[in-house]
């Protein structure tokens, strides 16, 4: 079957589609892992700065070390509370890519066969 006098059959360009749809998919997957990847480095980064901070504040208590390790904290607390909703959006996309893709590649595969 075909429409609009095009030379390409409809499931041809129904397929076409969804592969362009992985791609843009993917390519927003690719985007959200490089983020998580980011925050993941800052992340230990200032973990091992919040360490060092606590060691020179045991060594020696004053007060601007006591600010600069506070602070530290807070950005360390941000950051926890990205990486935890960058986690929290990753769950549902994944539980509708894996069932979702599942209803995809069953429906390709049952309209193929009935042709």
């Amino acid at each position: 079957m075909r429409d609009n006098g095009d030379e390409t059959p409809w499931h041809d360009r129904e397929l076409e589609t969804g592969i362009e749809e992985a791609k843009q998919a993917l390519a927003a997957i690719e985007q959200r892992y490089d983020r998580l990847r980011q925050t993941l480095v800052a992340h230990e980064e200032l973990e091992r700065q919040e360490e060092r901070l606590q060691r020179q504040v045991r060594k020696n208590s004053s007060p601007e070390l006591r600010r600069q390790l506070q602070a530290a904290r807070d950005r360390l607390q941000a950051l926890e509370s990205d990486l935890e909703a960058l986690f929290s959006v990753w769950e549902p996309f994944w539980f509708a890519v894996r069932f979702g893709g599942l209803g995809v590649i069953l429906g390709w595969v049952l309209k193929s066969c009935s042709s």
